[in-house]
């Protein structure tokens, strides 16, 4: 078959306001809800800085790191199956895929999973010299086993564009993970098997939860022939998805594994630990973005009428990510400083870097919509492999030279790669005609802006938080604005926007 025709970004402009409004609206609850549970999980991690010792610390983020992989290989990445199948199959057909799916993991990713306990118990798992099997990894691998289930319904409620159930489970498990990390971290002193029990434990009831959502919209009829087609689409994902593990997590693993003590000082990978969660923020905005982006995108892509409209969307949402990534820069190392003690200030360093790495992943994540849709992914997980592989070379080659510093840059370098691979993959399977001359505006305000602030920096952190969050949240946009980033039809739409918000406002009730 051949590629989509090239979609024109020439005079539709008029055409995107219901698609930008539902993005809009989209992004904002999406954005609401990963706002509110990235608060919870970050205030998590402020109050783990203070119980746990940067090397304590250290070991979490590994076990975080292998948790993440545990849980692609357990799942062989079939929730990817139900948003690139739910538009080629009608609603009876849906349900039996869930109800398919459910049985699979049940099953055949629950024997997977026993087998791997035995072999952990057999002593065959303990190749990570900071994880041991007994207890470190057993928590880890049955959270990870846990974890397929607690994802499968947010996922279908998001491809649905149900942003308000989606929301709703993932902030439920945000509390309920807080509560009980605190709890059997705080009140029975475990240290670091204390938050792998509550981590354990929280996925364990929302599972049990969620495996009731999915009774619910699934169907109890198994197919062999939907399980055959998810397979075909997801088992070449596990590659990609594994390489993506590579890129984003596997670098303090590697510090862990293959770097000499005694060229890392005691506490680094701790430090890059705490500044990756700062880092992860920029991540998960840019998901909650591609999260609304993404099925508007298609739905747009599937009707000729409304194929013009994606460039624009793809602009919209870029634009939101990279002030995303500004302000978490500006401001990371600031709030480290405030929020932290002064043994973990060390990972302020990395923050900015961390922070422009995962805004090149919001741009792979645009730019590679076209395949997406297209569902021509066969070369994804070479293109990742690729990216995994440049990753971990330079943590290999730098890390031991220049510190936990060169992490942060390593990942960048993997990230833009990935970015540009997947954006020349997308043009030769789905052409979209992106706007590149705004996204190069975009880029360059950001970096100005960076520049500025930075060279604002202050001995005060909290005088230093309000310029740099000023020059952040207003000098971006002021400097897109003087620029010509805005077409006049924008600043038709947004007057119109505003003078209508101001008649209700000023309406009678």
């Amino acid at each position: 078959m051949s590629p989509p025709a090239p979609v024109s970004n020439g005079a539709a402009s008029g055409k995107t306001r219901g698609a930008a409004a539902s993005l809009g609206v989209n992004t904002t609850l999406y954005t609401a809800g990963n706002l509110l549970t990235k608060s919870i999980g970050f205030l998590l991690t402020l109050v783990l800085s203070w119980l746990l010792a940067p090397e304590a610390y250290g070991v979490w983020g590994i076990a975080l790191s292998a948790g993440n992989l545990l849980t692609v290989l357990l799942g062989l990445s079939m929730e990817s199956a139900i948003r690139q199948m739910y538009v080629h199959y009608s609603e009876a057909e849906r349900k039996r895929l869930y109800g398919t799916l459910l049985a699979f993991w049940l099953t055949a990713s629950g024997l997977a999973t026993l087998a791997l306990d035995q072999l952990g118990r057999m002593g065959r798992l303990n190749f990570i010299p900071s994880l041991p099997f007994d207890p470190y990894l057993r928590l880890v691998l049955w959270t990870s086993f846990l974890n397929l289930f607690v994802n499968a319904p947010q996922t279908i409620y998001l491809t649905r564009q149900e942003p308000a159930r989606v929301v709703r489970l993932a902030v439920g498990q945000a509390l309920l993970t807080a509560l009980c990390v605190l709890l059997f971290t705080v009140q029975f002193a475990g240290g670091v098997t204390g938050v792998l029990t509550g981590y354990l434990v929280a996925t364990a009831l929302m599972a049990a939860i969620s495996v009731g959502l999915m009774v619910r919209l699934a169907s109890a009829r198994f197919s062999w022939k939907l399980l055959r087609t998810a397979l075909r689409f997801s088992l070449p994902l596990v590659p990609h998805s594994a390489s993506n593990w590579v890129m984003n997590m596997s670098d303090r693993m590697i510090m862990d594994r293959f770097v000499p003590s005694g060229q890392i000082a005691p506490g680094q990978i701790g430090h890059y630990n705490l500044g990756f969660q700062f880092g992860m923020l920029v991540s998960t905005f840019a998901m909650s973005v591609n999260n609304a982006f993404f099925p508007i995108a298609d739905q747009c892509l599937s009707d000729p009428r409304q194929r013009a409209r994606v460039p624009a969307l793809g602009t919209y949402a870029l634009g939101a990510i990279c002030l995303a990534g500004l302000v978490v820069a500006l401001l990371g190392g600031e709030i480290i400083r405030l929020a932290t003690p002064e043994r973990h200030h060390g990972a302020a360093v990395v923050v900015p870097w961390l922070a422009l790495a995962f805004v090149f992943q919001g741009v792979y994540f645009i730019w590679s919509r076209g395949t997406w849709y297209a569902m021509k992914t066969a070369w994804m997980p070479a293109i990742t492999g690729g990216a995994a592989i440049l990753g971990a070379g330079l943590n290999l080659l730098l890390i031991p030279r220049f510190g936990i510093r060169v992490a942060g840059i390593d990942l960048a370098v993997a990230l833009a790669f990935l970015a540009l691979a997947n954006g020349w993959l997308a043009s030769k399977t789905c052409p979209i005609a992106w706007e590149y001359r705004r996204w190069a505006q975009l880029f360059a305000a950001g970096l100005i802006c960076f520049g500025i602030g930075h060279l604002a920096g202050n001995a005060n952190p909290w005088r230093a938080l309000m310029v740099k969050g000023s020059i952040g949240v207003l000098g971006f946009p002021a400097l897109l604005a003087a620029t010509g980033f805005f077409t006049p039809d924008e600043w038709r739409r947004a007057q119109t926007w505003l003078r209508q918000r101001g008649i209700q406002r000023n309406s009678p009730s």
